[in-house]
């Protein structure tokens, strides 16, 4: 990879990490301070879509936090698997000028090349989909996470402009 892509790579990862966690702080903040500034009046409506603003704000909140645990799991998994990849590129390689053996660190034995090429291609290959699971996992988490975040934002806001809409409108 050259220098300016990897470059711009982690930067947009810095980027995406600072957002993450600021909505997740917001997230938070949101939800202690809407239960901190809570008044419920005689209507019914406002109370019902405060709630649901919390639990929203609550339910969003726990899938982040959630997601953040298991993003370091899935960037293991992501670099074990380019490792065996790497592995599986020099054993092609060694197989190619001649080598007929190779040591097999995760076994920690030696065996013939072929059959390690066959064993570090079957890992792969179950591994793959695991990792794709994971990963969709994430990504549906960080959907959820939006979409109950901007709920919960609609709902307090409608919560809280109920009874001045209705005065306004009704005097």
């Amino acid at each position: 990879m050259s220098t300016a892509y990897r470059s711009n790579i982690e930067y947009a990862r810095s980027l995406q990490e600072k957002y993450e966690y600021y909505l997740v702080g917001l997230n938070f903040t949101l939800l202690a301070l809407s239960i901190q500034t809570a008044k419920f009046g005689e209507s019914k409506l406002p109370v019902v879509l405060e709630l649901l603003g919390w639990s929203c704000l609550l339910i969003a909140g726990v899938i982040a936090l959630l997601r953040f645990r298991m993003q370091p799991v899935a960037h293991k998994n992501i670099a074990l698997l380019q490792k065996k990849r790497a592995t599986l590129e020099s054993c092609r390689e060694g197989a190619q000028r001649g080598t007929r053996e190779v040591l097999l660190s995760d076994a920690d034995e030696i065996i013939p090349i072929d059959e390690a090429i066959r064993r570090i291609e079957q890992s792969i290959s179950e591994n793959e989909p695991i990792l794709q699971n994971l990963e969709n996992s994430l990504i549906l988490q960080a959907r959820w996470h939006l979409a109950l975040f901007i709920g919960g934002f609609v709902f307090i806001f409608l919560a809280r402009a109920y009874e001045p809409v209705v005065k306004l409108c009704c005097n």
